[in-house]
């Protein structure tokens, strides 16, 4: 797993500097970053394990907030990164249902998934139809091992029934 997260925070540092890069690298890039500062299990398992010192991970928000403002201008129209801007916000602020009015007008978009796992998460209201194809959408992607995917599948293998 060390290697794991040390490979994929050397792509999300690429990602700070490429001129092209793609909405999945960037999404990856975004989640892993702000997941290791948000979670303090994973940001001492970082330290612990010698991948990432405290001053670096200091700086993963603002990398975050770069992240975003280059992947929202190179893809200005993703529902996915505009629901990741929202989670991620909501999240950072601690606040339930911050953004609860703009995700659940992403119901709305055919085939997008993603505002039920929020819903899942922020207010415990499962639809195990539309998680279940999340969960789905996520293995006929065939990129299980892509940070994003695990992140979410460490929520969704918690649901009965999934």
């Amino acid at each position: 797993m060390n290697t794991y997260i040390k490979n994929l925070i050397e792509k999300g540092n690429v990602c700070l500097k490429a001129n092209e890069v793609s909405l999945d690298d960037f999404l990856d890039a975004i989640i892993l970053f702000w997941n290791i500062s948000f979670d303090h299990g994973l940001e001492t398992d970082c330290i612990n394990n010698r991948i990432l010192t405290q001053d670096e991970i200091l700086k993963f928000p603002e990398k975050v907030e770069v992240l975003f403002e280059k992947a929202i201008e190179a893809y200005p129209n993703s529902s996915e990164l505009i629901f990741w801007k929202l989670y991620i916000n909501e999240m950072n602020l601690f606040s339930e249902g911050l953004h609860e009015k703009r995700i659940r007008q992403m119901l709305n978009i055919e085939s997008f998934f993603l505002p039920h796992f929020y819903l899942m998460v922020q207010f415990n209201i499962v639809d195990i139809g539309k998680l279940k194809s999340l969960k789905n959408e996520i293995s006929t992607q065939g990129k299980e091992d892509s940070y994003r995917n695990i992140f979410l599948l460490s929520y969704l293998n918690e649901v009965d029934g999934l």
